[in-house]
């Protein structure tokens, strides 16, 4: 019974053993599956939510600037023109707007001192003067936190942007938009947040701004301060990072204190906080809910394991048993007991020896007795040999059921692994014969009924001449493209060997369906050669407008007698040209997103050079690296250079003389850039300077300098003049 407890005992052992290992490799692969595909769920929800808010917001910005232009807005601030007409025409003006515009919920005018001085409501002669509405509105458009309106009760957001009139400060347009229409609709939409999901923005002060989906007493009242939230302002407000790559979901209490997966987006404009959560219990339902079917099939298994672990000992140690009492009775003298059993294997064989051998012993009772002595002699030798036998005969079977059932279980969790696959599997022996299949193969290019790999897949007769077996029979794993002709898909094959237990080796092919794939490709890049396209066409028309207008100046300029004004239209048909060759240089080059300085500034100046009469007397000379720029810092740098060239050949050299004028162009430091532009001519005063200059030109190039690039502009005078300017690359 001790054989037929350890027969039992062991294959539970192994396949509760293999039962908790299986359950904790699903546990981690699956979890970190959930996470991940939950993570990026989150993170695309948030990234498109807050680029439609800050669109959103930017359009209303857009929407306010373009009205302070309006001349009724301007007329309301004006102080010359006459106020009661202005008043009438700006109230209807702003009626019109409100009626027009529904989600503008109040509108409001402040004079340059700060007091409402036109309204929608009725806060007119309020001060303002203190409010961040006002001082920073007077500067440029600002865009206000959400609050509640104190007239309507309404929860709006307030922006707000400075009336210029005759180019001087005269007043301030604030415009009130009611987010409940619009901005609130992206964030309470339920699209793709399941049954628990939310998105919600937090600002800087850790108050929330927008509903709850949960708790209608969070606006504006309590401070939410979850790990999310304390993570995106750390990062991003302490620490000055910007969002370069996908965040990572994470588990921690939100707000309610409830469990949940979410993350972050941060709109650097509002310094908001845009969180998007789900419920930890719904994100991990499907887990739990795979681990419960789990653990009720190897329980089913378990049970199956058991019934057979136990009917097979019986089977072994029976026929064992019996022997082992038969031999216990002829021992003691009973020759009468016959032993003999049915089996056919060794031990039944060897019980019937034995009967035989009682029938003889009994015959010859008589002549034993004469020689007893060596008849227990032999007996005792013989017994040895047969328990020596039986133990290995046992340990034989013993070993064998053992590899017969680990070969079985391999077989069946190999089975399960590929029914399980949604990638189509298939397995090919050495005589190309398709052996086996899975329901997500025959789904895709249906049955194969035992037919060859060359017949069912390429419609041949015999082995294709490409074939690869011999190099994956060599435990070579090969990987190709498959455009299937059985369905008109395209598939990812993976070619492995199989050994079996026998020393055999079959084809194991993974057949990954990329058909949806390919064609999003496909899509993609034909996209992007039509966008492309358009945009080399724009700049060739922009290129081509610009030269038309350039030429109209130059006839403009011919024609003048003044030459004051011929001069000017001359420097204006510059100007134009230097715009209009960023445009010719992108429509010619690879790449519409940035220009090569070097190729740029050489063109540009050699045809200032040409439009000069002096031109054959004065030489240029570039000294440029190749450096790439942005359209938008191309573009201040190609009228700096204008202005300064033009400059020198105006001023630097006498009529009759002769000079030379070096453009320089090169790198400093981390993303920074040296442009200089020299001459050996006649100097510049030493009284002269930038910020007193009348000079438009050398205005426009202090403006262009500081304003647009960011940048410094150094003057030497040593044998001519020199101006240096400084400016970091956008990046």
């Amino acid at each position: 019974m001790i054989i037929q407890k350890k027969l039992t005992i062991f294959p539970v052992v192994l396949t509760i053993l293999m039962v908790v290992i299986s359950l904790l490799i699903m546990m981690l692969i699956s979890n970190s599956i959930i996470r991940k595909q939950i993570g990026n769920h989150l993170w695309t929800t948030v990234q498109s939510r807050g680029s439609h808010i800050e669109t959103l917001l930017n359009n209303y910005k857009k929407m306010v600037v373009m009205m302070a232009s309006g001349n009724a807005y301007r007329g309301a601030v004006d102080e010359k023109l006459d106020y009661t007409l202005g008043q009438q025409r700006i109230n209807k003006r702003i009626n019109n707007v409100i009626n027009s515009y529904p989600e503008i919920e109040r509108m409001r005018i402040l004079n340059k001192k700060g007091t409402v001085i036109h309204s929608s409501t009725k806060d007119i002669g309020f001060d303002k003067s203190d409010k961040a509405i006002f001082q920073k509105g007077r500067e440029n458009s600002y865009i206000g936190e959400i609050h509640k309106s104190e007239f309507s009760g309404n929860i709006v957001i307030s922006i707000s942007t400075p009336i210029l009139v005759r180019k001087k400060f005269s007043g301030v347009l604030v415009v009130n938009f009611d987010v409940e229409r619009e901005l609130y609709g992206l964030l309470t939409d339920r699209t793709g947040m399941g049954e628990t999901g939310e998105t919600y923005l937090v600002n800087k002060d850790h108050y929330m701004v927008s509903p709850s989906v949960y708790n209608d007493s969070m606006f504006l009242k309590t401070k939410i301060n979850t790990k999310q939230v304390n993570l995106c302002f750390s990062k991003h407000l302490e620490k000055g990072l910007i969002n370069k790559v996908q965040e990572e979901a994470i588990i921690y209490p939100d707000y309610r204190g409830k469990k949940v997966l979410g993350i972050h987006n941060f709109i650097p404009e509002m310094e908001w906080a845009l969180i998007a959560e789900f419920d930890f219990e719904e994100a991990y339902r499907p887990i739990n809910k795979l681990i419960v079917l789990v653990v009720v099939i190897f329980t089913v298994l378990l049970v199956i394991t058991i019934i057979i672990s136990i009917q097979i000992s019986k089977n072994i140690t029976m026929p064992i048993v019996d022997l082992h009492q038969g031999v216990e009775e002829i021992i003691k003298g009973n020759f009468d007991y016959k032993v003999g059993t049915d089996g056919k294997d060794e031990i039944g064989h060897l019980s019937r020896v034995f009967d035989l051998m009682t029938v003889r012993l009994a015959e010859s009772q008589n002549n034993i007795q004469k020689h007893t002595n060596e008849l227990e002699n032999k007996v005792k030798k013989r017994t040895n040999e047969l328990q020596e036998t039986n133990v290995q005969l046992q340990e034989q079977l013993v070993i064998e059921k053992q590899s017969e059932e680990k070969l079985r279980l391999e077989r069946d969790n190999l089975n399960s692994i590929f029914e399980a696959m949604e990638d189509g599997v298939c397995i090919i022996n050495q005589q190309y014969e398709i052996e086996y299949v899975n329901k997500a193969f025959e789904k895709s290019l249906g049955p194969t009924k035992n037919r060859k790999c060359y017949t069912y897949f390429h419609d041949r007769l015999e082995v294709c001449l490409s074939c690869k077996f011999n190099d994956i029979h060599r435990k070579e794993t090969i990987r190709r493209r498959w455009d299937s002709t059985k369905n008109d898909k395209i598939y990812d094959i993976i070619y492995t060997a199989l050994k079996h237990s026998d020393g055999s080796i079959s084809i194991l092919e993974i057949f990954r369906d990329i058909t949806a794939q390919m064609q999003v490709e496909d899509q993609i890049n034909a996209s992007l050669k039509e966008k492309e396209t358009l945009l080399h066409e724009i700049h060739h028309r922009v290129k081509n407008n610009m030269t038309v207008i350039s030429s109209l100046l130059r006839l403009q300029a011919n024609s003048m007698e003044d030459k004051r004004l011929k001069e000017a239209l001359m420097d204006s048909q510059n100007r134009v040209q230097s715009m209009s060759i960023i445009h010719e240089t992108l429509y010619r080059s690879d790449t519409l997103s940035a220009i090569d300085l070097k190729t740029y500034l050489s063109e540009l100046g050699r045809i200032i050079i040409q439009n000069y009469s002096i031109s054959n007397k004065v030489q240029l000379k570039v000294e440029a690296e190749n450096i790439m720029i942005s359209v938008k810092q191309a573009s201040p740098v190609g009228l700096i250079v204008n202005e300064l060239i033009a400059n020198c050949l105006k001023y630097a050299f006498t009529d009759d003389g002769e000079g030379e004028i070096v453009l320089s162009l090169k790198s400093i430091k981390e993303n920074g850039i040296e442009l200089t532009v020299s001459d050996n001519g006649v100097g510049i005063s030493e009284s002269f300077d930038l910020k007193t200059v009348d000079s438009l030109g050398l205005k426009l190039v202090t403006l262009l300098a500081e304003g647009q690039l960011d940048g410094s502009i150094d003057i030497e005078r040593n044998n001519g003049t020199k101006f240096t300017i400084k400016f970091n690359i956008e990046t």
